[in-house]
Parts: C-alpha cells; structure tokens; sequence
C-alpha cells in the first residue's frame, strides 16, 4: 500500500469500513513484536476512517467486475479500472465515501506546506497529474499553496504593494496562479504571486502578465474600460519576496502571457 491509497475493510460477504491510507512504514520487529510472525514487516496509518462505506455490489458495479462478489485476503484494483471511476467521479474519495465537502485537517494542510516548501529546491515543472491526489488532499494542497504564496509576500499585493485587511484581520491578498490550474498548472509556490483583489482580476482577465524579469505589462486595448487606470503599471516593477527561490519562474510566465496573447 501506499500514500492516499483509498482503503475498504471487507467481513463476512461485504465493506463494513473505509478510510484513506496516510504513512506507510516498513519494520523488521513489527511483525514478531505484535503478531509473533516475522513477515509482517508493514505498518500503515489510516486517515479519515468512516462506518460509512460503499455496499460491495455497489464497488463491484463502480469496478465493472463481473461474477461472484468476494474478496480474499489484500486484494489491489487495477489501476485501469480506478482511473475509470476518477474520470467519472473526480476522486475516489468521493465516489466511495461521499466525502467531497469535508474539509482538510491542519495536520493534512502542514503535510502538503512541508512537501511544497521543499519542492522549490528542484527544477519547476509545468503541470501536475492532479489525479494521484484524493479530493481532501487536493483540497489540503490548494490550501497549502495559498498559504505559502501569502507568507512568502507577507500578505503584500506584488503589483500595488497594498497590504489591506479586513477589520478582524484577514487579509485581502489572494494567491493567484500564473500558470492556471485549469490547465493542470502546478501548486508550486513559484507558480503563484500574491495579488489583491483587483489585480488578481486583473491578472487572471488578461489585461496584465509579466516578464520574465518580473516587470508588468498590459494588454494593448485603449477603447476599453480601464485602460488608462491600468496602463499607468507598464514597466513597473514587481513587489517581489527577498527569497529569491520563491520568485515566479519563466517557465510559468511564459505560458501566461501566451495564454493572454502578450506577445513573446
């Protein structure tokens, strides 16, 4: 088993359990110390364990498994028929525990800033497979990357340098990404930049991107309400982190701005 493996307990002709799979561990003791047998060298966490599972006509129906419904010991799905119900169902969470609104813990959220913090050390890459990721965790790993973009700007609006919060002390800025999530752009904190609200629209519309410098530029459309408010930006320079390893990287400008049509 692995990491964010979608678990079903199986008793007596049905599931009667479920939950996701979180640490895994491999221990030469762990089977004679608790078991008093030596094979058993595999430990594992489970996450978001509920009574609430599927009935077993019901997953086989989901798995289009034909024939008499009975499991035998530890029994893997193929991947094949999981990826038929992530692109029916968006998760397997979801499609087995009904799960899509419940919200990530702290812990799981911490999990994915520790993962994401560290992934700045390595060459960025353009997209994420977002369907290796159950719904709560992707839910965590947005959540993530939204509080590491504002932490790294220090809640500051890299365009306007406005740094606004609400009367209880929320703060306005939002962690936009460059490289959008609607096309499989990555949580990589050098994918986002931190934005007001305005800007962020601004930004996501396509009448500002960057350059690969980190200078603003705008969308050539003088007849348009806005223009001048916007143009006044051209050529300003970003509020950019002092950590260097956090700036927006090329790689995800680049495509922004051949999204938005800016020329290259």
């Amino acid at each position: 088993m692995e990491p964010n493996d979608c678990l079903l307990f199986y008793h007596d002709g049905d599931f009667f359990a479920g939950g996701i799979v979180g640490r895994t561990f491999e221990n030469p003791d762990a089977g004679e110390l608790l078991w008093n047998n030596p094979e058993s060298r595999h430990l594992f966490t489970v996450e978001g364990f509920t009574h609430d599972a599927p009935g077993i006509e019901q997953v086989w129906e989901m798995l289009g498994y034909d024939g008499r419904q009975v499991v035998q010991g530890f029994t893997r799905v193929a991947q094949e028929r999981v990826e038929d119900i992530r692109r029916e169902h968006r998760s397997l969470e979801s499609a087995l525990f009904g799960e899509e609104e419940r919200e990530p813990s702290t812990e799981e959220i911490e999990r994915e800033k520790s993962e994401l913090a560290q992934a700045v050390e390595s060459e960025p890459e353009l997209t994420e497979d977002e369907t290796q990721y159950v719904e709560t965790r992707r839910r965590a790993r947005d959540r993530a990357f939204t509080e590491l973009v504002r932490e790294a700007y220090d809640n500051t609006c890299a365009v306007c340098g406005a740094q606004r919060e609400s009367p209880d002390g929320n703060p306005e800025v939002e962690a936009a990404h460059i490289y959008p999530l609607s096309e499989d752009g990555r949580n990589d904190v050098r994918n986002g930049v931190a934005l007001c609200k305005f800007h962020h629209w601004a930004f996501d519309s396509g009448w500002l991107s960057f350059t690969d410098n980190h200078e603003i530029i705008v969308a050539d459309a003088p007849n348009k309400n806005g223009y001048h408010e916007l143009k006044q930006l051209e050529g300003q320079s970003l509020h950019l982190p002092e950590n260097g390893d956090v700036h927006p990287q090329p790689i995800f400008l680049e495509r922004h701005r051949e999204i938005h049509g800016f020329e290259q």
